[in-house]
Formats: structure tokens, C-alpha cells, sequence
């Protein structure tokens, strides 16, 4: 079932992006959590002092109540009871916040920073491969750079370096940079100015994922006539998923529900498990004969809208999540149980790319297409050519010219890529050698 989903680890969120350079900061430096250690007495353990209420007033004591605090561990530094929290800041600027002072006092109160993380979000995204060969050219050691890709996929970065002989961890992704204040920020920034980056709304890297999940299909899974599953999308580099699995109630009915996490145009398919030891499914596919939003859960991952639109700080649009390719996501204006649209089962449904489909159309077209010259050109149309293609791709040109980006000499081109069984127009530009 999982092979019909669509894997979006591949997704090129950079495609409709203007390429620039390096990534500028555009917001304050704050402090987004530390880790300490809350030093306890083996008095302290006899009497039972080593309890919540007591750990949550020591803390609120040093921090204030603005904070938020998770127990990671407790144990034991040495002979001495320690508890490990994780320390939630509210946005603390680093410039005007005071923070280095707090964190200098936490001694005086039995309180030992382990570690703490600063953050600073800046314009512009790149991808891992860009940044890790960026890193590399500036003398970053390979040894130094994590390979942990398949946790984090492709569109985050962690590296180690040394500052005044401590150990920083770096981290890149996508929209956000996560680093340690002071002149290392500053020196990093440096070190990345240069860097290539794409300059991308949110709405464009939403379209970028929509281009890889459009013509597949979203899988529903319905088991022992009350647990209900469904998966949108997955990523087969980081194993996650989006989609959420819960019991439904005895007076929901399961295609209901399908249908309000279906989308307009793509097919669902309800893969039915009667017990939960049934070796051989029923499986459905079906597809929505009207078009509506496609409810998402809303904060308690309720299947029915439990969160309204008037609600919303931002609405759906604004964080980029806009109607692109019949993928329009949302809630309702109430809670409400409401069917979003109506179901009719499909016979047959394109659930899978087919490479072999692809090949077949392009070798089924009488003759490739002559070249001809593109008379004036909207650049901003056109994307770099290896966000677009891969070696294995199959396409032809279909028209062209030549043009300067950034004081360099281009090709701009209109191809025709083989894709699903058709040929789909794309434009590309590449560097002119």
C-alpha cells in the first residue's frame, strides 16, 4: 500500500526559486532552549524533594514562569541525584534579554547549564547536496559533517566545528538557520555567504511537493471495523509520514471520513482489514466526484473539524498552502460532522509512475521536435536545469536562446519532457559552455 503513496524525499523545493546567494538574517538572534542539570542533596532524596512541584518551583525560582520546562532524565552526576530538563525560551533576544546573565547565576542556585541552543532565521533555502559540496570548498572536514540524511532527509545539514576550543554543532534547513551566537554566527554567515541558495516562498516549495504527490494516490487503511488510518504523502529517506492513525466512533461512517481526506482529482485507495490477522485485504479505489478542501486534523488530530478557521492566526494561504493542483487544504468554519464530498468507486486507477510508460511516448513520437528560436523570453519562467532533470530522464528541445544571468552567458530552453505516458512542457536554463 505504502508503494502507492507518493515519496516525497526527492521533492526539489528549489525549483521555483530565483537562485542567489548566501542567507540573510531577517530577525533577531534568540535563544530557543538549553539543557541543565538541576542539582539535588541526598537529603533532598530522603525527604522526597526530588518531586515535580518541587523541581517546577526551583526553575520558575531562576527563569520565571514565561519558561517551559521538560524532564529529560534523572540520575546521577557522580554520587550527586541530578534532574536533566530542557528549558523552553520565549523568544529570549540574545542583545537585549539578559539571557547570558541568567545562565551565569544558575550555579548559584544548584543549576549547571550542559547546553544551549541559539537561533537565527534568515531569507533563502538551499538543499543538503549544495551545502555539504559549499562546505567542503571552504575546508570543512567531510569526518565533520554528519551523515545523518536519512533522519533528516534533504533539506537539512549538520556540521561540527571549534570555537575558542569548544565543540559547536551547526545545523542548516531549509527556511531556518540554527547556530550559536557571538562571532561564530557571524564567522558561519561568513563562511556561507557565498554559498549557493534559491530565494523561495512557501508557496513555492508547497507546489514542489504537490509536483511529486499529484498523480499518486492517498492510501486509507480500516481495520477491525474501528481503527482508521491514511497517509497523504511519505518520505522513504526519513521513514515519516503525514497522516495520523485513530478509533473511530460507532456512528462514523469510514467513507465519510475517506472522502474528507481524499483530494480533488487524485485517487484514495481503502484497504479494508475485517480482523486484524486477515492475511488478504479488500482493497478499493476511489475518487471524489466533487471538489472541495481537504480537511486536515486540526490540534487534537480529531478525523472531524474540531479547530475553525477563525481561529487561525494565519490562514492556510498565507503559510503557502494554496489551491494548486486540485490540493487545497483546510478546516471549517465550525465543528461539525460534514461529508466534504462524495465518492465513486474507480475501476481502474494511474496509482504509479511508470518509466516505461515514459520511454513508450517518447519513442512513439514521429520525430523529435526541431528546435526553433525562442523570439523573447520571461525569465523568471525559467528554473535551473538540474533542479528539473535527472540523468534518466527522457526529453527534447523544443525551442531556445541564449541570454546573461548574473553577468554569465545562458541557455534557455523550452523541452519536452517524457512524463507519465505524455510529454509535459517544461523550462529550464543551464549555463552556457
Amino acid at each position: 500500500s505504502l508503494e502507492a503513496s507518493p515519496d516525497v524525499s526527492e521533492a526539489q523545493y528549489t525549483k521555483y526559486g530565483d537562485e542567489v546567494t548566501g542567507f540573510e538574517p531577517c530577525g533577531f538572534v534568540f535563544m530557543d532552549s538549553c539543557i541543565v542539570e538541576v542539582k539535588y542533596s541526598q537529603e533532598d532524596v530522603k525527604e522526597g524533594r526530588l518531586v515535580a512541584a518541587n523541581l517546577n518551583k526551583r526553575l520558575n525560582d531562576v527563569f520565571g514562569s514565561t519558561f517551559g520546562f521538560k524532564v529529560i532524565s534523572k540520575g546521577f552526576r557522580f554520587t550527586t541525584p541530578v534532574v536533566k530538563v530542557k528549558v523552553s525560551a520565549p523568544f529570549v533576544d540574545i542583545d537585549g534579554g539578559g539571557i547570558f546573565d541568567l545562565l551565569e547565576s544558575l550555579p548559584k542556585h544548584g543549576i549547571y547549564l550542559v547546553n544551549y541552543d541559539i537561533t537565527v532565521d534568515c531569507k533563502f533555502i538551499s538543499t543538503r547536496n549544495i551545502v555539504r559540496e559549499h562546505l567542503l570548498k571552504k575546508g570543512v572536514e567531510s569526518s565533520d559533517i554528519l551523515q545523518d540524511a536519512h533522519r533528516v532527509g534533504n533539506s537539512c545539514i549538520n556540521w561540527i566545528s571549534k570555537y575558542k576550543g569548544y565543540k559547536v554543532r551547526n545545523k542548516l534547513y531549509n527556511k531556518y538557520v540554527q547556530i550559536l551566537e557571538s562571532e561564530l554566527v557571524k564567522n558561519t554567515l561568513l563562511m556561507l555567504e557565498d554559498c549557493k541558495s534559491f530565494s523561495a516562498s512557501f508557496a513555492d516549495q508547497w507546489k514542489a511537493l504537490v509536483d511529486e504527490i499529484y498523480n499518486k494516490a492517498v492510501v486509507c487503511i480500516f481495520v477491525n471495523n474501528r481503527y482508521f488510518a491514511y497517509c497523504h504523502w511519505y518520505n522513504a529517506q526519513t521513514g515519516k509520514m503525514q497522516g495520523i492513525q485513530k478509533a473511530i466512533g460507532a456512528k462514523d461512517n469510514i467513507m465519510d471520513i475517506v472522502a474528507n481526506f481524499s483530494f480533488n482529482g487524485r485517487p484514495t485507495l481503502l484497504v479494508t482489514y475485517p480482523t486484524v490477522d486477515c492475511k488478504e485485504p479488500k482493497v478499493e479505489s476511489f475518487k471524489r466526484t466533487t471538489a472541495n478542501i481537504t480537511l486536515v486534523p486540526g490540534p487534537k488530530s480529531s478525523l472531524w473539524p474540531n479547530a475553525v478557521t477563525s481561529k487561525l492566526k494565519y490562514s492556510f494561504e498565507r503559510m503557502g498552502l494554496v489551491d494548486y493542483k486540485g490540493m487545497n487544504v483546510g478546516w471549517l468554519e465550525k465543528r461539525k460532522h460534514v461529508v466534504l464530498a462524495e465518492l465513486a468507486e474507480v475501476a481502474e486507477a494511474r496509482l504509479l509512475k511508470s518509466e516505461a510508460a515514459d520511454k513508450a511516448a517518447a519513442e512513439e513520437a514521429e520525430e523529435p521536435p526541431v528546435p526553433t528560436k525562442i523570439e523573447s523570453i520571461t525569465a523568471s519562467k525559467y528554473t535551473a536545469a538540474y533542479n528539473l532533470l535527472k540523468d534518466e530522464d527522457i526529453f527534447f528541445v523544443k525551442s531556445y536562446t541564449t541570454s546573461t544571468f548574473r553577468s554569465k552567458p545562458y541557455y534557455y530552453l523550452d523541452l519536452l519532457k517524457a512524463k507519465d505516458g505524455g510529454l509535459a512542457l517544461i523550462h529550464a536554463k543551464t549555463p552556457l559552455t
